[in-house]
């Protein structure tokens, strides 16, 4: 299945890239109607702080319980 992510390439820059999904035994894959950003997010994109994955980073976190 092919979806869409954005990856921060520099400063001020997010690039929308298309990519492969595999959605694996035991998972659904759960449709997101709304989402937003959080102030680090602001932060990584206007190069404040450097992103811990260096550029060309998917912005995205794994979901896990605490």
């Amino acid at each position: 299945m092919k979806t869409k992510s954005a990856c921060l390439t520099g400063v001020k820059g997010i690039e929308a890239r298309e990519r492969e999904l595999t959605i694996g035994p035991g998972e659904v894959l759960v449709k997101t109607h709304l989402a937003g950003i959080c102030g680090s997010d602001k932060n990584l994109y206007l190069g404040i702080i450097p992103p811990s994955g260096g550029l060309n980073t998917e912005m995205r976190t794994v979901f896990a319980y605490p």
